[in-house]
This record gives C-alpha cells, structure tokens and sequence, in this order.
C-alpha cells in the first residue's frame, strides 16, 4: 500500500500506517537493528521495485507514529524508574 497508495480510502490509509509502524517496530525488535536504519532502508528500496510513486505520507505518519511509540516507551521507563 506504501508505493501503490491509497488515494482518498481513509480505512487503507490507516490500515497501512498501522501495518507500517507494526511492521517495522518487530522487524527492529526481532533483528536488533535501528528502526530508522530498517525504514531508510526499505524506503530506498521501494523505487527500484515498483515504478510508482512512493505514498510518502504514509511513510511519514508511520515514522511519527514509531516516533510517539519510542518516546512513550521512554517516558514510561523513566517514571517506572523514578515514581515507584
């Protein structure tokens, strides 16, 4: 759905916003790789598979998703460390 888009569908979009920071989130978990690295990664690759235009706005709602995921995450560290 990435580079194939989803024109004006708001379930698409979001069904691929989701999948896409789910996707990346247990590819770097599993792996052990930097979730940026993975994404930059796979985003390069994308143009070279297909010729359409990569829907870039769902791969910059899905990083700031994974962002807002990150700093949750840490956030909570830190209050679990500090508050109980």
């Amino acid at each position: 759905m990435t580079f194939l888009g989803v024109g004006t569908n708001d379930t698409l979009r979001t069904d691929a916003i989701k999948n896409f920071h789910e996707g990346f989130m247990s590819l770097s978990k599993k792996d052990g790789m930097d979730v940026w690295d993975c994404i930059d990664e796979y985003t390069a690759m994308l143009p070279k598979v297909h010729d359409s235009q990569l829907e870039e706005s769902i791969v910059n709602q899905g990083k700031d998703s994974i962002l807002l995921f990150i700093h949750e995450e840490k956030l909570n560290e830190i209050a679990n460390k500090y508050l109980n």
